[in-house]
């Protein structure tokens, strides 16, 4: 079963994305963030699809779909809240998965991935993910961090109210 999120929902995600993108980088600590991305999580089906990025990166990842369990690292995240943060990329993907290649590829070294809460269904359920990109290697410093924390709370609250929106 392949999930396709509208052109609607892929639109106004992006620009959630863009607009969020642009606030976060006018601090000093987090200039050298360079991509945000969102994938929405189906528990039906068990499926994480891509839905929209904002800032560099390869399209490739734009229809990016696969199952949960195909993504250890995923899987923590979509058991509660949380967050997990890869401090250098090109180290950290030796499965060779097809997104850790796309990430490499393109010159990302660090990476910062949220749980987004369901906006609807409670706090407990997972809608989707956040993911934060650099091409700085240990760009999430404890400052950075301290500075970005305020800012993602608020877009994954966002971000959570659009994945779980009813659709047009």
């Amino acid at each position: 079963m392949i999930i396709t999120p509208s052109r609607q929902r892929r639109s106004r995600t992006a620009w959630i994305l863009n607009s969020a993108l642009v606030r976060i980088r006018r601090h000093a600590d987090c200039q050298s963030i360079c991509r945000m991305a969102v994938a929405h999580y189906d528990a039906i089906s068990g499926l994480v699809s891509a839905v929209a990025h904002a800032g560099e990166g390869d399209s490739l990842l734009d229809t990016y779909q696969q199952p949960l369990a195909a993504m250890p690292g995923l899987v923590l995240l979509a058991a509660g809240p949380g967050e997990r943060i890869v401090h250098d990329i090109p180290r950290f993907g030796i499965d060779r998965a097809p997104h850790h290649s796309a990430l490499r590829l393109a010159g990302f070294r660090s990476s910062l991935t949220m749980s987004i809460p369901g906006a609807v269904f409670g706090a407990d359920e997972v809608a989707g993910f956040l993911f934060v990109n650099s091409k700085a290697e240990g760009a999430f410093t404890e400052a950075a961090l301290q500075r970005l924390s305020p800012l993602l709370g608020e877009l994954t609250g966002h971000l959570g109210r659009e994945l779980t929106r009813a659709a047009p």
